[in-house]
């Protein structure tokens, strides 16, 4: 399937070759459509979301979800990776302050797993994405404490 759109035919080769690497072949046009809207100038998000997806299908379509919602976050997630991690044990250590903070108390599965990512080096750690199974507790609990703040703040 070829892509008709504005970009010049060696950004379009580009994106063809990197879908042709990631993907399986039954795969391959699904994911062209899906990355379809965001195949102008450059293609800039259209790569992004193929980088972020690894080759995962369920992955495109989360991040092509999240692209419509607000672009900027596909752009910070790729530009800014350090700073778009949610698993950092500063971030882990700032949330569990809060939950203190809140009166919820801190919760051991999060240090235990903050200890976990400090006796790593920085560079084996692995990003937690949007595609990965499952949503980790810490994050539930970082949701949770966001909707009880936000509840305070327009009360």
């Amino acid at each position: 399937m070829a892509f008709n759109s504005n970009p010049p035919a060696h950004v379009w080769d580009a994106i063809d070759r990197q879908i042709s690497q990631q993907f399986a072949a039954a795969d391959q046009d699904r994911v062209k459509e899906m990355i379809r809207p965001f195949m102008e100038g450059d293609a800039k998000l259209a790569k992004y979301i193929l980088l972020l997806s690894r080759g995962k299908i369920n992955a495109v379509a989360n991040y092509v979800e999240s692209a419509k919602n607000d672009s900027r976050d596909i752009i910070f997630w790729v530009e800014n990776p350090e700073e778009s991690r949610l698993e950092t044990p500063e971030k882990i250590e700032d949330f569990q302050k809060t939950c203190e903070w809140l009166g919820i108390g801190r919760d051991s599965e999060l240090d235990r797993y903050k200890t976990q990512l400090e006796s790593k080096a920085p560079d084996r750690r692995i990003p937690v994405l949007p595609d990965e199974p499952g949503i980790p507790k810490w994050v539930l609990l970082l949701v949770t404490c966001g909707v009880i703040l936000f509840s305070f703040m327009i009360a």
